[in-house]
Parts: C-alpha cells; structure tokens; sequence
C-alpha cells in the first residue's frame, strides 16, 4: 500500500512537471512576446512560421524527453507507468491541436484564396501543404517520446480533415471531366505513389484522408462523364448541318486552299505603281535641275566695279 502511495505521489510530480512545459510551450506559442510575429504574419514566411510553431516545443523537448525515456522504459512492466505515458502524450497531442489546427485552417484558406478558380493547382498546393505538416509534427514528437504512435496518427487525421473539409465542397460541384481526371492525377500519382511512399510511416493519416478524397473525386467523375455519355452521345440529336457530308468537308478543304493562294495582282495597283515611280524619278531630276541652274548662275554672275 506504501508503493502505491509513493507511486502515484510521483507519478502526479512528474505528471504535474511535464504537463507544467508543454503548457509554457503552448502560452508562448499562442502569445508571443519580444517582437515574435504573431500567425498571420508568420505564415507568409515559412522560416518565420517554423521558428513560431516549432521552436518552443523544440526547446520544451529537451527538458521532457529524458523523463519521458524513464517513463517509458518502465511502461512495458507496469500499468500505471504505461497509463501516466498514455496520459502525457495526450495532453501534449491535445496542446498541439490548439495550437496547429486554427494555423493550419488558416493557410488552407490562404491556399484557397491565392488558387481560386484553379482548382488542381488548389489541391496540389494544399496536400503538399499538408505533407510537410505530418512530416514535421511527426519529428516534433519524437522529440518528446519514443512510443505512441497510435495516438499520434488519430491526431494527424484530425489536422488533414481540415484539408478533406475545404475540398470537398469544390469536387462535388466540379463539372469538367478534365479537371476531375487531372485531380484523380494529382492525389493518386503526385501524392500517394509518390510522397506517401517515400515516408508511409510519417504520412499515414495523410494517406488515409487523400485516399477518402480521391474516392470522392472518382466518384464525382463517374457521375459527370455518366451524364456527358447521356446527353452528348445516347440521347444525340443530329441537325442537317452536323450530317452535311463530304459537304461540309470540301468547303473546309477549298476555304484552306483560297487561303493558301496569294492574292491576284490587279491592273490598277500595277498602273498605280508605274505612276507613284515616274512621279519619283521626275521630282528628283526637277530638284538636281535646279539645284545646277542655281550654282552656274552664281558663276556666271558679273562682279561689281571697284569704287575709287
């Protein structure tokens, strides 16, 4: 009974001090201090933005990781070590949801604005948006703890559902079967054979919301092409213009031909043109002319008599 007592009064320390960091961490954050931009403005730089979402944590790491390492060498022998390790990573999860979903709802925003319209470069800016915040949250808490990635990946999912929400409602109004198949593209090649392959440990939950998404997107584009095959070719009502053939295709081949031929040189534009020389060669004798009548005029000159 003695243990036990003594146990849970040093579980509550630890608990109490690691608790303790990761909340100075989170208010230092959220709230920074001595000039620190604060998250709209951080987010247009990204070496700020790192600095201002990671840094603190960084620094709270170095004093958590070895108690955590103690925890965790005595949670596989002991329930109340392994719920204490349950509880830490929790509440850390939790500190890092305040503080990481509003920052990454706001850039996904900031995405959708800066791509609006676009709505392939939107998803391929936003899911390589996502992928470096699972890659770097993922160090980040290993930093912290050793252990603990289920719970880590329930957290992931929440943060990329930020990302499923945002799409969504663009997909199932997206009409172009291009646009669809392209994005069907992007979150099939680009980023689960490509990203999510490279790092599927780190990229898992991102996997599992741009496997959801691309569902979406295929179905979408089962639909769409299901009504273009309706519309445009079962239900296709030709017009006597569409069924004008060869018609229609030797006028196309003889407006090719007129264009290709260079246009007759007519008997006025000849005639206007002998006439614009002539005119030319005249003007210039008429000028040398006058110009040599001037100069014998000044020669021939008489001068005038000396005064005495």
């Amino acid at each position: 009974v003695k243990y036990r007592q003594c146990l849970a009064k040093a579980s509550g320390l630890v608990r109490n001090y690691v608790t303790s960091v990761i909340n100075q961490a989170t208010e230092a954050t959220l709230h920074p201090k001595n000039n620190v931009p604060d998250a709209a403005a951080a987010l247009k730089a990204p070496d700020a933005a790192f600095a201002l979402y990671y840094g603190k944590y960084q620094t709270a790491a170095a004093k958590v990781k070895r108690v955590a390492q103690l925890i965790e060498s005595r949670s596989e022998h002991s329930l109340d070590y392994a719920q204490l390790m349950a509880d830490l990573q929790q509440h850390y999860l939790a500190q890092r949801a305040s503080v990481m979903s509003p920052a990454v709802n706001l850039s996904i925003q900031n995405v959708k604005v800066a791509h609006k319209g676009d709505h392939c470069s939107l998803t391929r800016s936003a899911c390589a948006f996502l992928v470096h915040v699972c890659q770097d949250e993922q160090r980040l808490f290993y930093q912290f703890f050793s252990t603990g990635a289920p719970h880590l990946t329930v957290y992931l999912e929440g943060l990329c559902t930020i990302l499923y929400d945002t799409m969504r409602p663009f997909i199932i109004h997206i009409n172009h079967l291009e646009t669809l198949a392209e994005i069907c593209s992007i979150l099939r090649i680009e980023m689960l054979e490509e990203h999510v392959q490279q790092n599927p440990v780190a990229l898992e939950a991102f996997a599992t919301i741009a496997h959801q998404l691309l569902q979406d997107v295929q179905e979408r584009l089962v639909f769409r092409a299901h009504l273009y095959l309706q519309s445009d070719i079962q239900n296709f009502n030709p017009s006597s213009g569409d069924l004008a053939y060869p018609e229609k295709l030797e006028m196309m081949e003889s407006i090719a031909l007129s264009l290709q031929e260079p246009a007759p040189l007519r008997r006025s534009d000849s005639r206007n043109s002998m006439i614009s020389s002539v005119s030319s060669a005249v003007e210039t004798e008429s000028v040398a002319t006058a110009y040599t009548v001037k100069q014998m005029s000044k020669i021939l000159k008489p001068s005038s008599p000396n005064r005495v």
